[in-house]
């Protein structure tokens, strides 16, 4: 599990553009979140990488949640769930993602 999260954790530290071709169309801040990605657009992605930051009561960052998907086609939606590990968090910023 650590090398899947280290994994994702350089995914996205990477240069790769935001993917303005999908959209989070309902999402749920729980343990795990949940919720609804749309590929837009008519471009086939190879893979998609979902990251939620997640905070404490006083707004301290304490932890991401991610998902990854592979192959999302043109028109397709995908149903996410991102585990948290974080059983201490309060609230759950907005879904961000990439795609390529």
């Amino acid at each position: 599990m650590k090398k899947i999260i280290i994994g994702v954790s350089l995914l996205f530290a990477c240069n790769l553009s935001m993917a303005e071709d999908l959209k989070v169309v309902d999402w749920s801040c729980g343990d795990p979140i949940t919720g609804v990605v749309k590929n837009v657009s008519k471009k086939n992605y190879r893979s998609i990488m979902l990251k939620v930051a997640l905070y404490d009561a006083s707004g301290a960052k304490v932890g991401d949640a991610h998902a990854i998907v592979s192959g999302l086609g043109a028109g397709e939606t995908w149903k996410f769930e991102a585990p948290t590990l974080m059983k201490k968090f309060e609230k759950c910023g907005s879904p961000e993602l990439k795609g390529f």
